[in-house]
């Protein structure tokens, strides 16, 4: 079981994703480390800049033309369910970080993509989003 963080540039598509039970992507190749039971973390980068919500992977990629999202179709899927979330509240970097006793988290993160995350890192989020539900 792997931990990955899912990036967003809004609250509105991860929100979109969460409630439809599937993530989507625009290239399957993003998505073909995915294995059902990996833990997931939803950040978004832009309007927020933290994490939203925790979740995990249900079953296998598949692809869809169905319309989920606002911004863009994202044929590439994979089934979610939510396990903590989604805050309106979200938990920046910086506090997992303090949380870890860290300066930097194990993976280098661009602002969007998918990253993988450690295991203190993951629980480090959950425990934070628990906090604050």
């Amino acid at each position: 079981m792997a931990n990955w963080r899912l990036t967003s540039q809004t609250v509105h598509n991860i929100t979109e994703a969460l409630d439809a039970g599937v993530w989507g992507e625009n290239r399957a190749t993003t998505l073909a480390p995915f294995t059902t039971g990996d833990r997931l973390a939803f950040y978004c980068s832009r309007q927020w800049r933290g994490f939203v919500a925790t979740g995990r992977v249900t079953g296998a990629v598949f692809r869809s033309d169905d319309r989920i999202w606002m911004t863009g179709l994202y044929p590439f899927r994979i089934p979610i369910r939510v396990d903590e979330g989604p805050s309106d509240k979200p938990i920046e970097p910086s506090a997992v970080l303090e949380h870890l006793g860290q300066t930097r988290f194990e993976h280098a993160a661009p602002r969007k993509g998918v990253i993988p995350l450690t295991d203190r890192e993951f629980k480090a989020i959950e425990e934070l989003l628990r906090a604050i539900a």
